[in-house]
């Protein structure tokens, strides 16, 4: 076995060595800083918020090119140059020769995410930015560049083109990528597949410093199959005509099926890290109660705009992972829609008439500021109650003005709050109108001095007693 780990870490070291002794290397990595730190600067001053969102939003298109520019020549070079044979002959495993050549891979990608961390240094500078969300965001980052690495090194062992193996290993990542954003637009049994299968939802969390067990799985289950797609292309090529194809087809979705099980029984597991300041992506107990306690199926439709600013966009995400907290754990209890009212006039039309209000938003576009009409508003349908958020602008109180109208939907019956009146005490509606938008849970009613307090009262409310009251 330590021989074994002795020729791994010589393959290694050659396959590194090869990085650095050539100028590509340093042209990709250079050119994909130049570009990161354009795309993480020009909105910052603009946002005028201390977040790592611009780099990190922007990275994941970034690395689709960076990354196959990095591992197209790791067997398509050995290919054309005729270094295979020698490669072969040494005393050495496939798959050591294999996990060498990604892992070198993955050592330069990790290199760059370290130069990178010049851009949370100067936010640093300029504010006091979240640190566990930038951790948070790093690991993902890294497990994405993992799982492209292994792509790309799957798309070396097709071809002697390096220009070839780039081109394969782009597409493939690209339908990786896209899967996530065509969600929107796809029936809801597709929109859930592709949810499953594409990047977003699996690096969204990771992006607001969250770890979830299932996502960072899914990362290492893709990079592992696509790793083994590419140790049965160098079996085939090794011995003569390889393993039958029928085999080699049967082998590569046994270990499919087996990594995508683990994922699901992973990210079904209520293990969670969450990394941000103050935990403001975990859910109290009490709300939890709420949501497994749930006695009637609630739907949450959510009308949002997707172009908001970017100050308003934290309470949008937030919302997102807020909602997605809170249907696991009711049980399956609380379902949620989202609808994208700026694709839609009808949605438009349907949520000024649940009572969601339109709010003005400044936004950035085409180096310009617009002044466009927006909707970040919450409507909750549980039968024939309704209960309204029509603005949301801050994700704090988020969770307790949620768990508030839920409790409301619950409820069979508003507990009843009773405002005492009459001599010696001043009429009460005055004060209980201030508190109206208080006391929105509860039924009010009105109590005359020295009369008896119905069963029914869950609390009575004494303002400005004039005399001193007795006891009871």
């Amino acid at each position: 076995m330590s021989g074994r780990l002795q020729t791994a870490g010589v393959l290694y070291r050659r396959e590194l060595k090869a990085y650095f002794d050539t100028p590509a290397p340093y042209v990709v990595v250079v050119a994909a800083l130049l570009i990161a730190g354009w795309l993480f600067s020009a909105p910052l001053f603009l946002a005028g918020r201390a977040v790592l969102d611009s780099f990190s939003a922007a990275a994941p298109l970034l690395f689709l090119f960076f990354v196959p520019a990095l591992t197209m020549r790791l067997y398509a070079e050995e290919e054309k140059t005729g270094t295979a044979e020698t490669l072969a002959a040494l005393p050495a495993r496939d798959e050591d020769v294999l996990a060498a050549k990604a892992l070198s891979a993955q050592t330069v990608l990790t290199l760059f995410l370290a130069a990178s961390l010049v851009y949370p240094a100067v936010l640093r500078l300029a504010g006091r930015p979240d640190l566990g969300v930038m951790a948070g965001a790093y690991a993902g980052l890294w497990l994405m560049g993992a799982a492209l690495v292994a792509v790309g090194t799957w798309a070396s062992t097709l071809t002697r083109s390096q220009t070839s193996a780039f081109i394969a290993a782009f597409l493939t990542s690209f339908v990786l990528f896209m899967l996530g954003k065509v969600q929107l637009v796809l029936p809801p049994a597709l929109s859930d597949v592709a949810g499953a299968l594409g990047f977003d939802s699996h690096l969204e969390p990771f992006l607001r410093g969250v770890v979830n067990p299932g996502d960072a799985l899914y990362f290492l289950a893709l990079a592992a199959w696509f790793l083994h797609l590419a140790w049965l292309r160098l079996a085939a090529r090794r011995a003569a005509g390889g393993p039958p194809r029928a085999l080699a087809a049967a082998s590569a979705v046994l270990v499919a099926g087996c990594l995508g099980l683990g994922v699901v029984l992973a990210g079904r597991a209520p293990l969670r890290l969450d990394l941000t300041e103050g935990r403001l992506y975990t859910l109290s107990p009490g709300s939890r109660r709420i949501l497994s306690s749930l006695p009637a199926p609630v739907e949450a439709r959510v009308y949002f705009s997707e172009t908001v600013e970017p100050k308003y966009a934290a309470s949008r995400d937030y919302l997102k992972a807020l909602l997605a907290d809170c249907r696991r754990a009711s049980r399956g209890r609380l379902s949620v829609r989202f609808v994208d009212v700026d694709k839609d006039d009808k949605a438009k039309e349907e949520a000024l008439a649940a009572g969601v209000a339109p709010v003005q938003f400044n936004v950035v576009s085409s180096e310009k500021f617009e002044v466009r009409d927006g909707f970040m508003g919450l409507v909750l349908r549980s039968g024939d109650k309704r209960e309204v958020l029509p603005v949301i602008l801050e994700p704090a109180g988020l969770e307790h003005e949620l768990m508030a109208r839920l409790s409301r939907l619950a409820s069979k019956a508003k507990p009843v709050v009773a405002f005492a009146s009459g001599a010696p005490l001043p009429e009460p509606a005055r004060a209980a109108l201030e508190l109206r938008a208080e006391l929105r849970p509860f039924d009010l009613g009105a109590l005359k001095a020295g009369a008896t307090v119905p069963a029914d009262v869950a609390a009575l409310a004494v303002l400005g007693p004039q005399e001193k009251l007795g006891e009871p």
